[in-house]
């Protein structure tokens, strides 16, 4: 933290004498100048909580999501509810590891799981498509599924979801 002394030290020479009376305009300047820092500085001590979805405020996390490329989930997104946020701040923990794993069916799996909170099935009896069957209680997600399944699957694969009635 800077202070008093620290500020004057920064400031040309010919300032250090007229800040060091104290009462004087210089003198209060330098008084205002710290007061002013203070804030600043304490953000900048803090700001790697800015960038931790661990620790991040939920207003951080769709810039979070948008800068790990994600941002193709953000429009599907339901509300800034508590528990949504949870849930992205989850996905957030996990994205490095789903990503490194990107193309692989457990990845799909459990980026679908985390996000849309159901387990899906995922057939791939064809090397070039594969379909995704997911309950019809959550067929009002469609659209972030398939945003989710776009981020997750090789790119080279075709694919439907499919909703269906029962336990999946």
């Amino acid at each position: 933290m800077i202070d008093r002394a620290r500020a004057i030290s920064l400031l040309p020479a010919f300032w250090h004498e007229a800040a060091s009376i104290r009462g004087s305009p210089t003198s209060a300047l330098i008084d205002e100048l710290v007061a002013m820092l203070r804030p600043v500085e304490r953000r900048i001590d803090t700001f790697d909580t800015l960038l931790d979805p661990h620790r991040a405020p939920d207003g951080m996390l769709p810039f979070l999501a948008a800068m790990a490329g994600l941002g193709s989930l953000l429009p599907h997104w339901r509300s800034a509810a508590a528990s949504e946020m949870a849930r992205l701040r989850a996905i957030l923990i996990c994205w490095p590891n789903l990503r490194q794993h990107r193309g692989e069916p457990a990845a799909l799996s459990r980026a679908l799981q985390l996000i849309l909170g159901v387990t899906p099935v995922i057939d791939e009896r064809s090397c070039f498509h594969i379909s995704i069957v997911l309950p019809e209680a959550i067929e009002d997600q469609a659209q972030l599924a398939t945003a989710i399944t776009n981020l997750i699957k090789p790119a080279h694969l075709t694919h439907d979801i499919v909703f269906r009635d029962g336990p999946t």
